[in-house]
């Protein structure tokens, strides 16, 4: 299931303005856009995001924390998914 950005405004209570800032900085992407860019749809793994940052911006983490936390997670996830799908990516093993 995709969102628009009024659904996950809702969703989330974060406001369009700021769901557009957190794209414009990277720091929340849709994952999916139209060929120009204007039509943007989040799905539930955006949300999940978008619900973290304001768990870490509650804690009273800086905007530039937040973002290098998830960059880091995101890559880590990112490793995982691949080396569940090629066997000794993980640990290194060729």
């Amino acid at each position: 299931m995709t969102y628009r950005i009024g659904q996950i405004s809702e969703l989330t209570g974060v406001s369009v303005w700021r769901l557009q800032h957190w794209r414009r900085s990277r720091l929340v992407v849709p994952s999916a856009a139209s060929a120009s860019g204007r039509h943007t749809r989040y799905t539930e793994r955006d949300v999940v995001r978008v619900r973290v940052v304001l768990t870490m911006l509650g804690e009273g983490r800086s905007m530039a924390d937040i973002w290098r936390q998830l960059d880091t997670r995101t890559a880590l996830a990112f490793h995982a998914e691949q080396s569940s799908k090629v066997p000794g990516l993980l640990c290194g093993a060729t």
